[in-house]
């Protein structure tokens, strides 16, 4: 079979490329006040003054937001059809239309980061006459209708929803893996198309519990979780780094905004220290990813 495609280098280079972005949207909106409040005039003051200035803050809330939702799923049409290709390669049958929901996959039962995301594979699902048949890029497996325990909502978080499925094994305890479609270009797209695969998955469970005809014995879910960390459980050094951060945005605006106010331009100095506030924290968000992806790497496998 050709090589992965949702490597950990594919995954770093999406979170670099997300966080230049989020960090220009959330910027951008204090450097277009300043040059406009320049242009008008360096002691341009009064009413306007005070709307750019408070445009500027609203749109460095609102840009990151919907960057975000833009981001979250960079590359994602391109991944689908190059999965496509490489499994119709080694002929599976993920071309047969409306059968197959493109979906991430990870194993487990919470949410968890794998290099930044909170997919551990991508692939192919169908709902089977009597079994859930999965082709991924690492993974292939199927899992009959009678070993399904339950398929719940997870917690959303962050934005994020996600489908938990608790299953079992002959003699085995609890296994649980979690799904997300991909059936989507944004965050909210691809929320609402989870809500969707959720109801589908439970009306397919629902049915009929005859486990017959024959699907391809591809093994079980994987269960390995090594390699991941908890997303929402905070990496070694976040305290420190936040500290560090904050203490080095505080002098900074306190450095270059105390001298626009104190020379008059207050609107100045309310945008120059928006923008180095901004740029902190588009920082320090993407700082605590790359140390919680490190960490992951540290846990044996």
């Amino acid at each position: 079979m050709a090589g992965s495609l949702f490597t950990a280098q594919f995954k770093q280079r999406n979170r670099i490329i997300a966080g230049i972005m989020l960090i220009i949207a959330a910027t951008s909106p204090f450097l277009a006040g300043l040059l406009l409040i320049n242009y008008l005039s360096p002691q341009f003051s009064g009413p306007i003054a005070a709307g750019i200035t408070a445009l500027a803050f609203l749109l460095a809330v609102l840009l990151p937001w919907h960057a975000l939702h833009r981001l979250a799923l960079l590359g994602n049409r391109s991944l689908g059809q190059q999965l496509t290709e490489k499994l119709a390669s080694v002929k599976t049958d993920i071309d047969s239309p409306g059968r197959w929901e493109f979906v991430g996959f990870s194993p487990g039962q919470e949410l968890r980061s794998w290099d930044g995301e909170t997919d551990c594979d991508i692939g192919f699902l169908s709902m089977d006459e009597g079994a859930l048949i999965y082709h991924g890029d690492e993974y292939s497996w199927t899992l009959r209708r009678a070993a399904i325990d339950a398929i719940q909502a997870l917690p959303v978080s962050g934005g994020l929803q996600r489908v938990v499925v608790i299953w079992h094994a002959p003699r085995e305890p609890e296994r649980a893996f979690t799904l997300a479609s991909r059936e989507a270009q944004t965050l909210r797209g691809a929320n609402r198309a989870t809500a969707r695969l959720l109801r589908d998955l439970r009306q397919w469970h629902s049915a009929s519990s005859n486990d017959g005809g024959r699907p391809p014995a591809l093994g079980l879910p994987p269960t390995d979780t090594s390699g991941s960390y908890p997303a929402e459980q905070p990496p070694v050094g976040s305290c420190a780094t936040i500290l560090a951060v904050t203490i080095i945005v505080s002098l900074s605006i306190w450095h270059v905004a105390q001298r626009f106010i104190s020379a008059g331009y207050y609107y100045h100095g309310i945008l120059w220290a928006g923008l180095i506030a901004a740029a902190g924290a588009m920082f320090t968000v993407h700082f605590l990813g790359y140390l919680q992806s490190y960490e992951a790497r540290l846990v044996p496998k």
